[in-house]
């Protein structure tokens, strides 16, 4: 092959490379942040909550009158909205279990833009909120993205327990493992490091993962785990399951069972 063709293809695969390396900077929220069509105060399923807006923020709170001890804080994924979380709402209410569902910047018709301060104001301000309340035991839940959320809110405000489920040990791990030629700790511009959020825990923590999640691999919740300091750790891989089949009525009764512990 003549080396004038050889130079121009190698031209064309850097300008390429580069060319979609500013493709995933620029266009990273859009890939990692899918809110949808909800409104926030048109959620029926969630009717018998209370729809507030703590400073930027908006919150579904359920108030038990006879638990007045444990509030759950519950932090969703990347897509929808926090009104689609209602079965895991609707357990803890049957099981007299008040709790919040944090709704995020740029999500259920908010106009705030989605990046990395705004979604961290969104911690701030349910800590804000749980402050003026009289909890015993404040417990923290997320899923997948929302683990990040929960091991920052732990950074900053020590819980009673956890709940993983589907997590991953840091953003960055988990971008590089998706985009293996380019340097994700120069392009990403969200970090959440669970590992490093979490290095102080000493509570309780339980963490689900699908045996068979694409989306992201038990391997990082694996080396999420075995990084915990804390001695009060569990850990339970389920088979046969992914990413997005591993919320049901069973996993849910466990989590009741790991709160009521």
């Amino acid at each position: 092959m003549d080396s004038q063709i050889i130079i121009k293809i190698i031209v064309q695969i850097i300008i390429f490379y580069f060319l979609f390396g500013l493709f995933l900077y620029f266009n990273q929220t859009n890939m990692m942040f899918f809110p949808n069509s909800q409104v926030f105060n048109a959620c029926e399923n969630l009717d018998y909550t209370q729809k507030i807006k703590h400073n930027t923020t908006q919150l579904y709170y359920y108030q038990d009158k006879t638990n007045t001890n444990d509030l759950i804080i519950y932090y969703h994924g990347n897509a929808g909205a926090a009104c689609d979380r209602f079965e895991i709402a609707n357990k803890l209410k049957q099981n007299n279990i008040s709790f919040i569902l944090v709704e995020y910047a740029g999500y259920s018709g908010d106009k705030t833009k989605i990046n990395q301060n705004n979604l961290n104001q969104n911690v701030h301000d349910v800590i804000d909120f749980t402050n003026s309340k009289n909890y015993k035991n404040i417990i923290l839940g997320g899923t997948s993205l929302g683990s990040g959320f929960v091991s920052y809110h732990a950074s900053l405000q020590t819980p009673h327990k956890i709940f993983l489920i589907s997590p991953f040990d840091s953003l960055l791990n988990l971008a590089q493992s998706k985009y293996l030629l380019y340097p994700a700790k120069l392009l990403l511009k969200y970090e959440y490091d669970n590992i490093k959020n979490l290095q102080n825990y000493k509570n309780e923590l339980i963490i689900f993962h699908g045996a068979n999640d694409k989306i992201i691999p038990n391997k990082f919740s694996k080396n999420l785990f075995e990084n915990l300091k804390t001695e009060n750790k569990e850990y339970k891989l389920k088979k046969g399951l992914g990413h997005n089949n591993l919320h049901s009525d069973k996993l849910y009764n466990e989590i009741i069972k790991f709160i009521q512990k």
